[in-house]
């Protein structure tokens, strides 16, 4: 399997909120419910700020958030 890096798009907020959501409860992890949620991966993704790793199949198993 490959693996690639790009940079998100709008199509992609909704698998990349629910990845985030994964991870609610995870040891670690200081996120809940509320955040971040939809509006916090749009405002990344629109900013440019959001990438996502994905496989060959397109299918998004990672992500980050880099601001300039």
């Amino acid at each position: 399997m490959n693996l690639f890096i790009r940079r998100a798009t709008e199509s992609d907020v909704p698998a990349v909120a629910a990845l985030w959501r994964s991870l609610v409860g995870t040891d670690g992890c200081t996120w809940d419910e509320e955040y971040p949620g939809i509006e916090e991966a749009q405002e990344d993704a629109a900013h440019g700020d959001l990438y996502v790793l994905c496989t060959d199949e397109n299918k998004i198993i990672g992500f980050s958030v880099m601001s300039k």
